[in-house]
């Protein structure tokens, strides 16, 4: 009865230090996936604030653009009048001079707004769209990258677990056989062979938990980078699209000087609307 009572303390010492060694890797690999799922809050959260200021950004744009547009047209209106009571001013007192100097003066600035220099305006244009395409490809690199990454990193969580779970079935099997070969002999260990099973079981519990949580984390880290891939592939879409409408501009300024200012004007606004956008990611990049 001693020994088998010894027996009985022995393995139920290594039984505590296997499920021990267990629930040491249990808890840090539970505290790595909390650490990992505060980043991604703040990071979500960091996201959302940005995006707050950047719609507010775009909307005080919008506001000042069209309160600049109707300066403009005013300020044009103004001009256009002041110009014909000084035509008929000068009709009236026959100022010849004037009127010569006034001509050459619009002549000057029709030269000066050739469709020449409007064409060369916009191909420069073109040149910073294709720029800008380019970087906005590497950054579909660098999320292709995680994205490979973070598969890797599953495949080596699950492992892990894999490892742990085979583990406890290793310990539970081997010492359900020892203690129903000595509860044959003795009907003392059926006891001990139910607290064992039971911490046992515990432990398979905590494995599958560990399961869902890594599961989780690396589905919220995927849909993350999901989504980020699809605002980059919309934003490298309205890009195609200015890209194109910037080469139907030039093919009709090459034919022709119609519209000019209106193209200008247009272009002037897709400027203002890409540098907005690259300062914001800038900002992006900046904060990561």
């Amino acid at each position: 009865m001693q020994m088998e009572a010894l027996q009985y303390q022995r393995m139920m010492e290594e039984q505590s230090e296997y499920d021990q060694e267990a629930l040491q890797l249990l808890n840090e690999l539970m505290v790595k996936r909390e650490k990992e799922r505060a980043e991604l809050e703040k990071e979500l959260e960091m996201c959302r604030k940005k995006l707050q200021e950047y719609e507010t950004k775009g909307k005080l744009m919008m506001l000042k653009r069209r309160k600049e547009s109707s300066t403009r047209s005013g300020t044009s209106s103004a001009s256009c009048s002041n110009s014909e009571d000084s035509d008929g001013l000068s009709v009236d007192l026959n100022h010849e001079r004037k009127e010569e100097n006034g001509f050459y003066n619009h002549q000057e600035t029709s030269n000066q707004n050739t469709p020449v220099d409007a064409v060369l305006y916009l191909e420069e244009s073109l040149a910073n769209f294709e720029e800008e395409r380019l970087s906005i490809l590497d950054q579909l690199k660098v999320l292709e990258d995680k994205l490979f990454t973070l598969s890797d990193e599953e495949e080596q969580h699950f492992e892990d677990v894999k490892a742990i779970e085979h583990l406890y079935k290793e310990n539970g099997s081997g010492c359900s056989e020892n203690l129903d070969h000595s509860s044959e002999t003795n009907g003392v260990a059926n006891e001990t062979e139910d607290g064992m099973q039971n911490g046992h079981a515990e432990g398979v519990d905590s494995v599958a938990l560990l399961k869902s949580i890594n599961k989780f984390g690396v589905e919220s880290k995927k849909l993350a980078i999901e989504e980020e891939v699809d605002h980059v592939y919309e934003r490298l879409q309205a890009l195609e699209a200015d890209r194109e409408f910037l080469k139907h501009c030039i093919t009709s300024l090459k034919k022709g000087d119609k519209g000019i200012e209106l193209l200008q004007e247009i272009l002037h606004h897709l400027r203002d609307l890409r540098s907005v956008e690259l300062r914001v990611r800038n900002m992006e990049e900046g904060a990561l």
